[in-house]
């Protein structure tokens, strides 16, 4: 979902730096977690990044992440901890 390739985050492993870019996904990405998080478990937060949901047109959170397209995620994932079903 941040488009970072495998070697760019070995590299953050080794060194603890991130560009600018790829911090500010990571951050967005967390945002939405810590808003599913108590709803669902680790392994249905991941389910629901890769699903397909009508809430967000039969379009997936993580391609519209990749895109950087991060409001109607956050406005996805607070419906359904309220409830809504996607």
């Amino acid at each position: 979902m941040t488009g970072a390739s495998e070697r760019s985050v070995r590299n953050w492993r080794t060194t603890g730096t991130i560009s600018v870019a790829f911090d500010e996904r990571l951050r967005d990405i967390a945002d939405i977690v810590l808003i599913l998080d108590g709803t669902l478990t680790p392994r249905g937060i991941v389910q629901w990044f890769n699903a397909r949901l009508r809430y967000l047109g039969n379009q997936r959170p993580a391609d519209l992440l990749h895109g950087r397209d991060i409001e109607p995620v956050l406005e996805a994932a607070r419906a359904f901890v309220e409830g809504s079903y996607l």
